[in-house]
C-alpha cells in the first residue's frame, strides 16, 4: 500500500514543476517516470550508510520511514529536469512571457537548452542550500544533545511515549514512568 500511495504522490510531485508548461502527454510521461524514480530512489536510499546510534560513520542507515526524500526530493528534482525537456513554447507563452517562450521551451520542443541548464543549476543550488542549513541546524542540535530522545523512549517508540499508542516493540515497554498497555494479542 505504501508503494501505491507514494507512487501516486510521486507522480503528482513530479509534474508540479511543469504543470503549467507541459502538454498532457508530457505530464503522463513525467508522472510515470516519477513513479519509477520513487521506487528506485527508495530502494537505493535504504542502502546509503550514515552515522549510527553509536555516533560512528557507516554503522547506520538513513531512516526515512515515509520515503519523504524519494517522493519529494528525488521526484521533485526529476520533475524540474523533465520540465526543461518537455515544456512547450505555446504553454510557456500562455503561462509566463511570450517573448521568452522560444528560449524557455523544453529541449525536446525546440528550446535552446537554457531552461534545462537553469533547472539543473537550480537543483544543485537547492541541494547545497538545504544541506548547508541542515548540517548547521542538526549539527548544533546534536552537539547540544538535543537531537535524540532518551534510550527508553527510543526503545518503545515516540508514538507510545508521546501519544499513548501501543509500542512497536511491546516487549520493550517498561520505561521511565511511561505506562504503555498494549492491545490484546500484541504481546
Amino acid at each position: 500500500l505504501q508503494n501505491a500511495t507514494n507512487g501516486a504522490l510521486a507522480g503528482l510531485v513530479g509534474v508540479t514543476a511543469g504543470c503549467s508548461v507541459v502538454d498532457p502527454g508530457g505530464a503522463i510521461v513525467i508522472g510515470i517516470g516519477a513513479a519509477w524514480v520513487y521506487i528506485l530512489g527508495s530502494r537505493g536510499l535504504k542502502k546509503v550508510k550514515c552515522f549510527g546510534a553509536d555516533g560512528k560513520w557507516g554503522t547506520g542507515y538513513i531512516d526515512d520511514v515515509i520515503d519523504a526524500i524519494p517522493v519529494h526530493g528525488m521526484c521533485g528534482a526529476y520533475g524540474v529536469i523533465m520540465t526543461g525537456l518537455l515544456a512547450t513554447k505555446d504553454n510557456y507563452a500562455r503561462a509566463y512571457y511570450a517573448a521568452r517562450a522560444a528560449d524557455c521551451a523544453g529541449l525536446l520542443y525546440g528550446g535552446t537548452g537554457g531552461a534545462l541548464g537553469a533547472n539543473i543549476i537550480f537543483i544543485v543550488v537547492d541541494v547545497l542550500w538545504t544541506s548547508f542549513w541542515s548540517i548547521l541546524v542538526f549539527g548544533t542540535l546534536k552537539t547540544l544533545n538535543l537531537l535524540r530522545v532518551d534510550s527508553d523512549t527510543e526503545d518503545i517508540g515516540m508514538d507510545a511515549s508521546e501519544h499513548g499508542a501501543a509500542p512497536l516493540r511491546p516487549a520493550a515497554a517498561s520505561t521511565n514512568g511511561i505506562k504503555v498497555v498494549p492491545k490484546e494479542g500484541e504481546m
